[in-house]
């Protein structure tokens, strides 16, 4: 049963890693495609007189400046957030772990597999 167990728990954290990276590469490539489809509205004039002035690296190279400009700190500040939200998330376990702890009348120096074992000694007491 306890194997099962464990095994259950490391392929979920084979998905859950497999999620994360599949997120990180989402935010890659999420702000290129937001300002990509923003550029492409009729608002902006991006078309050439002439198809052989298309070519030539006077036509693409201010717009690429612009798209650059735009995209990378759109990328920085996504980045930026999902780093932010992460460092939240890990403040709030740590908090949630430290007044289990302190119900528990645990040090908070005590590892996680001590937290475990008393409170499955707690829980059974109090079962039977």
């Amino acid at each position: 049963m306890a194997s099962d167990c464990r095994l259950v728990a490391m392929a979920s954290q084979r998905d859950s890693s497999s999620m994360k990276v599949i997120a990180v590469v989402t935010m890659c490539f999420l702000p290129g495609t937001f300002v990509a489809s923003m550029f492409s509205i009729p608002l902006f004039d991006w078309d050439a007189n002439d198809r052989k002035a298309m070519y030539r690296r006077e036509f693409w190279l201010p717009r690429l400046t612009v798209y650059s400009a735009v995209t990378i700190p759109l990328m920085a500040l996504t980045f930026a957030i999902w780093t932010f939200w992460i460092f939240l998330q890990a403040v709030k376990d740590r908090k949630r772990a430290l007044s289990v702890r302190v119900q528990l009348g645990l040090e908070a120096e005590k590892d996680e597999a001590q937290v475990l074992a008393l409170k499955r000694t707690m829980l059974q007491s109090k079962g039977g």
